[in-house]
């Protein structure tokens, strides 16, 4: 949400010009600027990440919210879900929040970013490379959409030469989005919790292969009693 906040307010720019002493300018530019209350919020992935987004961006700012899942995950009471075209098309602020596949990879490109509403912005906080990032610059530069916040970038650090840095409607962060003191802390507890448990043989919170849990247990089992 402070990503979108950044880029739908400008917060970047504004910081840097008001440093430069262009007060009153910043202050008549802002008569012209939109509130996020009552736009349309469109997700890609919809993993936990993505419905707190969802959460706190209707329940919070009184965003209509739509959701693509390629992971086939029930939808909420108060989010549609919806195929990627017309999330694409019906967004005023798209958030990228998907994991990087073989089938996500580049999978926001210019016909993509030709379907958003022109003054549409977008935020990635999944991975670089699911998003063109030459043709995201040249959306941009061409003022069909509005900003990007991006948390992500296919090369990290962001190469000296990258379009992003020109771009005024860019708001650019080193990968930070889920790193805190707190954050951390909590993973690492988390990751000794889920230890315990696969030491007591309890089926861990955050398996990644479910599917595969009785033939993991069984495994386990065979260890134990060869101890």
């Amino acid at each position: 949400m402070g990503m979108i906040l950044a880029g739908a307010r400008r917060l970047s720019v504004k910081d840097r010009r008001i440093r430069e002493g262009q007060w009153a300018e910043l202050r008549e530019a802002a008569f012209g600027e939109q509130e996020i209350r009552g736009k349309t919020l469109g997700l890609v992935g919809f993993g936990a990440i993505a419905r707190e987004v969802a959460r706190i961006a209707h329940f919070g700012f009184d965003m209509s919210v739509i959701a693509a899942s390629r992971s086939g995950k029930d939808g909420l009471p108060h989010v549609e879900l919806a195929a990627l075209p017309t999330v694409l098309s019906l967004a005023d602020i798209l958030v990228l929040a998907c994991p990087l596949t073989d089938e996500t990879r580049g999978m926001i490109g210019p016909h993509e970013l030709a379907q958003m509403k022109v003054g549409a912005g977008i935020v990635n906080i999944a991975r670089g490379a699911v998003i063109d990032e030459i043709a995201l610059a040249a959306a941009l530069s061409s003022g069909h959409l509005s900003f990007a916040s991006l948390d992500v970038f296919c090369e990290q650090p962001l190469p000296a030469d990258h379009p992003f840095r020109e771009l005024d409607t860019c708001v650019l962060t080193p990968h930070t989005a889920g790193i805190t003191a707190q954050a951390m802390a909590q993973m690492s507890v988390m990751a000794v919790e889920e230890a315990c448990r696969v030491l007591n043989g309890e089926r861990p919170r955050n398996l990644v292969n479910r599917d595969s849990w009785r033939t993991i247990k069984d495994r386990w089992r065979i260890l134990h009693d060869c101890r």
